[in-house]
């Protein structure tokens, strides 16, 4: 749990940048519009900074924290580890090397080094990059398909189970989210008019998922380029010529941010035969027998835990989950399942 004096640096930090980010949506759209994302951002702030105060309380509580805190202990570890490195108290841990996920080590351990180790901190961050999603979702509607459907996808991303769980931890999930939502806004903006702003946020967003979800960049960016051919009306010689520079930014960030023997890596672990080892070596050691009877190593076998995994991404922690220590066991082996699994984008259980 975080002391009282780091929670108050928190607090003031987290509510500057806030501050900041309410009144632009506060001043930059029409009095109806800005009346109502205000609100929404508002609550959806306020609901979840008070959970990621609750999971801070209960970080310690070795029943509790097992199956809420989860993996924030081990972006916690990371962090420090990599800021006694940076203070040259230790090895350097390399992180460059792991498959996915270490942009949000780099990420916690750099608030650590200036802030020193502030957990809350940390969550009340991710609070405000979950709820400013939450303005992004906006802005993708309302393009789209106009106000009435972008208040809807507001809506449900500001109040939406997982969306506000993920958000309250020291989690990387809403970084993902806000990369992917800022990426395809990007891609939105570019369909109309090229423009070298919209440009360096796709290709920042891009990097930064390639960090963060190595396979959701290539998702990410097969999207924008569709989204683009198909979308993009106008003179072909213009076209082609944003084409080319959008191809170009996609292509410069991957080959910023990725190896030629990560590259490999990734290409032996994106295949089903190894989501299946994953899955059976989850469930073996976490203790846990759930879901053992679905084979994901075909697509047909995919394709049948499917819904019961989209149902695990979109409600999961279920309240049946918060029992007593005695089951505890269950509940971390159910829940380190549920964490490899989010490395294939759902949790085929």
């Amino acid at each position: 749990m975080t002391g009282w004096f780091d929670s108050l640096i928190a607090a003031l930090l987290a509510g500057l940048l806030n501050a900041v980010i309410f009144a632009v949506v506060s001043t930059r759209l029409r009095v109806a519009e800005s009346t109502f994302l205000s609100r929404v951002y508002v609550a959806t702030l306020l609901l979840r900074a008070a959970m990621a105060v609750g999971l801070n309380a209960v970080a310690g509580d070795s029943s509790m924290a097992g199956t809420f805190w989860g993996d924030s202990e081990t972006y916690d570890a990371a962090g420090q580890s990599l800021t006694r490195h940076w203070e040259g108290e230790g090895a350097n841990p390399a992180l460059t090397r792991a498959l996915s996920g270490y942009g949000f080590v780099y990420y916690v351990g750099a608030i650590y080094f200036v802030f020193g180790r502030n957990q809350l901190l940390v969550q009340l961050l991710n609070v405000t990059i979950g709820s400013l999603t939450v303005v992004v979702v906006y802005a993708i509607g309302r393009q789209l398909f106009g106000p009435d459907v972008a208040r809807w996808s507001a809506l449900f991303m500001a109040f939406f189970p997982q969306m506000l769980f993920w958000s309250a931890g020291m989690y990387k999930d809403p970084a993902v989210l806000l990369c992917i939502a800022l990426s395809m806004f990007a891609v939105l903006r570019l369909r109309d008019a090229f423009s070298p702003g919209m440009a360096s946020l796709l290709g920042l967003a891009a990097v930064a998922l390639l960090s963060l979800r190595f396979y959701v960049f290539y998702f990410v960016a097969l999207a924008a380029l569709g989204a683009l051919v198909c979308g993009r009306r106008g003179p072909i010689v213009p076209r082609l010529a944003s084409y080319g520079l959008v191809l170009a930014v996609l292509v410069g960030a991957f080959t910023l941010a990725v190896k030629r023997e990560t590259l490999e890596v990734q290409r032996a672990f994106m295949t089903l035969d190894q989501m299946q080892v994953t899955r059976m070596d989850q469930a073996m050691w976490g203790k846990s027998a759930y879901g053992t009877e679905y084979d994901v190593s075909t697509p047909g076998g995919a394709l049948k835990a499917l819904p019961v995994g989209l149902a695990y991404l979109l409600f999961a922690p279920f309240p049946w989950a918060i029992t007593n220590e005695a089951c505890a066991s269950d509940q971390q082996g159910v829940l380190r399942e549920l964490r490899s699994s989010l490395r294939w984008g759902f949790r085929p259980l």
